[in-house]
């Protein structure tokens, strides 16, 4: 498993916004009613479960994933009961700790989307990964609303962005991001939500995500990516939450 898989990985989990920037979405009744509540606890543990799979490898994984809101992220990601690689999000930089090739690496969000041809900054990640919309939703947006769900369009940069929100539980049920210029385009499925612990916030618990994206040494074609995530148990952290991040000396810079 090199590190390019592992960042496929990672951002497959996440394909946010401060709480200073939690949105207002506007209904036909009074401008000010939200139509969906946001999760945003200060810190929380995720375990659960991966599958992997794009045009040629299939990965089965366990995974363990600690978040301090609006801060970082840390991933755990196991094989056969061992750590296989570590990964750690701030805002500005991502590190991997690949213990199967024994190595680690530092890369920007901007390689990344160079890479992947997707926007991928901290905000972003963390909203997907939380369920939560990724950009500020005004009035000025296009909202259907419907019986038993509304569906928001916008424009974000060079994306198209449909988001089905779930009246009941005013959660998204679905994210599809489509690049204007090209055939890019990544779709979030989320479903089985359930309280996280003792809370009255709910998490999904089932997290779909698919992709096709240009495959850039191989004009013509395209690159196919599917990763579900299950997670088993959410615990909501205190501020005693660790991010252990150690690199043995014995490692290389990749």
């Amino acid at each position: 498993m090199n590190n390019k898989i592992i960042i496929i990985i990672t951002l497959s989990l996440f394909i946010s916004c401060s709480k200073k920037h939690i949105p207002t979405i506007y209904t036909k009744k009074n401008n000010e009613a939200s139509l969906y509540i946001p999760i945003d606890e200060k810190y929380l543990t995720l375990n659960g479960s991966i599958q992997y799979k794009d045009n040629t490898q299939n990965y089965n994984m366990r995974t363990q994933i600690r978040i301090k809101y609006d801060s970082i992220i840390w991933v755990s990601l196991s094989v056969f009961g061992f750590e296989a690689a570590r990964v750690l999000l701030t805002k500005d930089s991502v590190y991997i700790l690949n213990r199967l090739q024994k190595n680690y690496s530092k890369s920007s969000y901007k390689k990344i989307e160079e890479l992947f041809h997707l926007h991928s900054q901290y905000p972003f990640i963390q909203s997907i990964l939380l369920g939560n919309p990724f950009i500020h939703i005004t009035k000025s947006d296009t909202i259907q609303y419907n019986e038993d769900g509304n569906t928001i369009k916008q424009n974000f940069q060079n994306y198209r962005i449909e988001t089905l929100i779930n009246n009941n539980n005013k959660k998204i049920e679905k994210i599809q991001i489509s690049h204007i210029k090209t055939a890019d385009r990544f779709s979030i499925f989320y479903s089985n939500y359930q309280s996280i612990y003792d809370t009255n916030a709910l998490y999904p618990y089932s997290i779909l995500i698919e992709g096709n994206y240009k495959n850039t040494s191989e004009p013509g074609n395209s690159n196919f990516v599917k990763t579900h995530i299950q997670i088993e148990k959410t615990e909501k952290g205190t501020n005693t939450l660790q991010f252990p991040f150690s690199i043995p000396e014995s490692y290389e810079i990749h």
